[in-house]
């Protein structure tokens, strides 16, 4: 079967040939024709297949053909690319006819898995025609394959942008929708609620009126306690009455998680925050916050003031990184630790000389901070606490 499709494929290049010279010499009558060879196997194929003929004049054209099937079926697909942009200025109708038997050879690579062949040739094609309408789906279409969900959908929405028919523009809006759709509901499941607004952010604008967005994006704010963000995309919306049912359950979410947290006054000096707190249910600190700091730490000279001392109990010596270098510090555990109303037992202290400015007589580290959803309001000079719920 391989000898009797080289036999065929060299018989119609001597044909087209022969026929080409006619045509160069005038000796040629103009009912005469010729047949080009077009495989429809996917390129590097080994396996024979079913050979597609093209009744077409004999001209130029046909050697342009034979040679970009050649440079194909080779995997020389920049090459291949080439030649058929040079098809296009000999003969048009016979360019689009070998771009659609290329684009129903894309569909038999992807079909088989050929995904690396598949995509070598698609960047020749776009290389050469990047907003194609035949050749750029199929690209959404590999990315699909490989998972790149992110990256289809945003094709699909890129393409809008090329095609003034209402129809086409209204399919591939509704592929990019429904992608979204399954996009977002794996990052759901997968509570990736950062990666979830960056994905939105990067194609909602792209589609405003797809409400599923501004959804999706409210419930990643209240999952990440980003509430005030959740209020103002909520009131977006609250004059939409066909969103009136989910806005109320969203709306009945942010009161619930508002009436859980509080608000702490802080002070700020320079770019630093200081907390007051209370040890042993006694004596006050002033604490500047340091989310780097793993262990809370007082100051040597305050510890030694403060009434409570017995209420501490010594753990151990170590040896702690700080700004200067390693230091020895004692740890010792509080009885109690409360910001406001929230209140740690046995808490974990580092006592050791520190330099730090007059107003903080130590740092409030993550050992206390982690108990908590936590975030600091620059712009109003406050610390969010929201106790963890246990798990």
């Amino acid at each position: 079967m391989t000898r009797i499709l080289l036999l065929l494929l060299t018989i119609s290049l001597a044909l087209n040939i022969y026929w080409y010279q006619r045509f160069s010499s005038g000796d040629t009558h103009p009912a005469e024709k010729s047949i080009v060879v077009i495989s429809s196997q996917p390129a590097g194929s080994s396996s024979p297949q079913a050979v597609v003929s093209h009744a077409i004049d004999t001209k130029p054209s046909l050697l342009l053909v034979n040679e970009a099937q050649q440079a194909f079926e080779m995997q020389d697909f920049y090459i291949a690319v080439d030649l058929l942009h040079d098809l296009e200025h000999e003969d048009e109708k016979q360019a689009q006819r070998l771009k659609y038997e290329w684009l129903k050879q894309l569909h038999l690579l992807i079909a088989s898995q050929q995904y690396q062949q598949a995509h070598l040739f698609l960047d020749a094609l776009l290389n050469f025609y990047p907003d194609d309408p035949m050749f750029k789906p199929v690209r959404a279409e590999l990315f699909q394959k490989a998972g790149k969900i992110h990256d289809a959908i945003t094709i699909y929405y890129d393409l809008l942008l090329t095609t003034q028919d209402d129809i086409q523009a209204a399919t591939w809006r509704q592929f990019a929708r429904d992608l979204s759709v399954h996009y977002i509901g794996q990052l759901k499941v997968r509570a990736d609620w950062q990666h979830l607004l960056h994905f939105i952010d990067d194609v909602e604008q792209s589609d405003p009126d797809f409400t599923t967005y501004a959804l999706a994006r409210i419930q990643a704010y209240l999952a990440l306690q980003q509430l005030d963000d959740a209020d103002f995309e909520l009131k977006k919306l609250a004059y939409d009455p066909s969103l009136s049912s989910v806005i109320a359950e969203f709306q009945q979410q942010l009161l619930l998680a508002q009436s859980e947290r509080k608000a702490i006054q802080l002070q700020q000096f320079a770019n630093q925050f200081f907390v007051s707190a209370l040890i042993n249910r006694a004596d006050h600190v002033q604490l500047m916050i340091d989310t780097g700091a793993a262990l809370t730490v007082i100051s040597r000279d305050v510890f030694n003031r403060l009434s409570s001392e017995y209420e501490f109990t010594f753990v151990r010596e170590a040896e702690m990184n700080t700004a200067g270098g390693l230091a020895m510090a004692q740890i010792y555990n509080a009885n109690a630790f409360s910001i406001d109303e929230f209140e740690i037992k046995d808490l974990r202290i580092a006592v050791m000389p520190l330099s730090l400015s007059h107003h903080a007589d130590g740092l409030l580290g993550m050992n206390f901070l982690r108990y908590f959803q936590f975030e600091i309001d620059q712009q109003n000079t406050q610390l969010w606490l929201k106790p963890n719920t246990p798990k």
